[in-house]
């Protein structure tokens, strides 16, 4: 019955409403499991929730009367993505383009991360520090204004800052470059993840092979090739041992060390 309760669900056999009720008979109000299968489902409409995060959250951003602790439900979880559209629209009159509902998301997860850090409520200085994510030189501020959260405009932001070619290669086809973070997003904290120097733009060969660690670079930005990747696929893939980084910089090299001690198959 539980796989029936998923097919109908991802499928659209089954109302939305419906099967968020079934997900409750059958688990319980277990309130981020059921959050979670709906944002696999859409994220264009539905988000994760972490109860008592959000909670903190949204009473920081002057939401009053709203729960979502304890009250695991249809029309609340109905007025939570509600809500996140609301601060999706308010990002977008503050003049930043292409915001998602999980831009939203994420900014009010790193606000309320940025609460419970300092024990305290938000100041002034303390939304600035947001809004601006991090404090950069001056030259640094027009490529991050255009790194905000989420993926798509992270790889714009490096697009701007590798002046739209490949970070080893040179190649500007810009249609097929991706984006690669040095460290991992999932190992990085909130301000790494939109660190514009904690990213590599790279052909799709290049992003695999380092995001595998069969690849890294020195603090000279030189290639470096794991043994474990053989001479002939090297051929394949277009690697030689002559590559390097086209520019690198000293904000670089904390993340490049993380990348060769963790991530490199040595």
């Amino acid at each position: 019955k539980y796989e029936k309760a998923f097919y109908d669900f991802f499928l659209n056999i089954e109302d939305d409403q419906n099967s968020f009720n079934k997900f409750i008979n059958y688990f319980g109000k277990k309130y981020p499991l059921i959050a979670y299968f709906f944002f696999i489902k859409d994220k264009a409409r539905y988000m994760p929730i972490s109860p008592t995060n959000f909670d903190k959250a949204f009473k920081e951003l002057g939401v009053l009367g709203f729960k979502t602790s304890h009250h695991c439900s249809w029309e609340n979880y109905q007025e939570y993505n509600d809500l996140l559209n609301q601060i999706k629209e308010f990002l977008t009159n503050r003049g930043i383009k292409d915001v998602s509902l999980l831009n939203a998301h994420s900014f009010v997860w790193m606000l309320i991360k940025k609460v419970l850090k300092g024990n305290n409520t938000l100041s002034s200085d303390k939304i600035k520090e947001i809004e601006n994510y991090r404090k950069l030189e001056t030259k640094d501020k027009e490529i991050i204004s255009k790194a905000r959260i989420g993926q798509g405009p992270y790889r714009r932001a490096l697009i701007y800052y590798w002046e739209g070619k490949d970070s080893v290669t040179g190649c500007s086809e810009v249609s097929v470059l991706m984006a690669s973070h040095i460290k991992p997003w999932k190992d990085s904290n909130e301000e790494e993840v939109i660190d514009v120097y904690n990213g590599l733009l790279l052909t799709p060969n290049m992003d695999k092979l380092f995001d595998r660690g069969f690849i890294s670079f020195s603090d000279d930005g030189k290639i470096i090739i794991s043994s474990r990747l053989s001479e002939k696929d090297r051929i394949l893939l277009g690697v030689n041992k002559d590559m390097k980084l086209r520019k690198i910089e000293n904000k670089h090299l904390k993340y490049l060390k993380y990348h060769r001690e963790n991530i490199f198959k040595k």
